[in-house]
């Protein structure tokens, strides 16, 4: 089992207004569709001018940045067989009219499901 800690920022990635959905529906199914490792709804969820921002933290601190395209082909790049667990530890939500932040302290795991 593989084990990183990350707090990620997501900015403006819904279209929560056209469906009337809150932003922390938008969330939920952000993470429901990373669970299920479903591109389609993640590229639907996000915005062309998305960015996530994730800090790693562990032995050495590690921020790094993504673009939609980019972390929509990592999720792709995941093995079937590998599932996706998480723990957010907090919600912290900046909600305006137009935009919502996000900023969610999260632990990932993943393991790999061996069929015999």
């Amino acid at each position: 089992m593989k084990k990183a800690t990350f707090i990620a920022t997501f900015l403006c990635f819904c279209f929560w207004p056209i469906n009337a959905q809150t932003s922390s529906d938008v969330v939920n199914s952000f993470f429901e569709a990373l669970n299920s490792k479903n591109p389609d709804l993640l590229n639907d969820l996000c915005l062309e001018d998305m960015k996530l921002h994730s800090l790693s933290l562990g032995k050495d601190m590690v921020l790094t940045s993504q673009s939609k395209q980019g972390f929509i082909e990592g999720v792709k790049s995941i093995p079937k067989e590998t599932t996706i667990f998480e723990k957010i530890t907090s919600i912290e939500a900046i909600v305006k009219e137009h935009l919502a932040q996000y900023t969610l302290p999260t632990c990932f795991m993943s393991m790999i499901n061996f069929h015999i």
